[in-house]
């Protein structure tokens, strides 16, 4: 996908980041609001999520396994 390593990193750290906020924002939903909110809410999360894993992290990880986070297997739960 992307053969520059530095570049790479940077990526992966945007795409972590990405996901560790978003991950985050369902515990704050899940404690402010309703469960069919929440419901909503985690259905519109996984659908930015997962591309995001599948499509952009994992072609990453697989170009430059060492920028793989230790436990990273890319069934991550949302």
């Amino acid at each position: 996908m992307i053969r520059n390593y530095e570049i790479a990193k940077q990526l992966c750290n945007v795409g972590l980041e990405l996901f560790c906020r978003l991950d985050e924002s369902l515990g704050v939903v899940k404690e402010s609001c309703g469960p069919e909110e929440y419901t909503s809410y985690h259905a519109a999360v996984g659908k930015i999520v997962g591309p995001l894993i599948h499509d952009v992290l994992m072609p990453l990880y697989r170009e430059h396994p060492t920028l793989k986070p230790p436990g990273w297997d890319g069934e991550q739960e949302l």
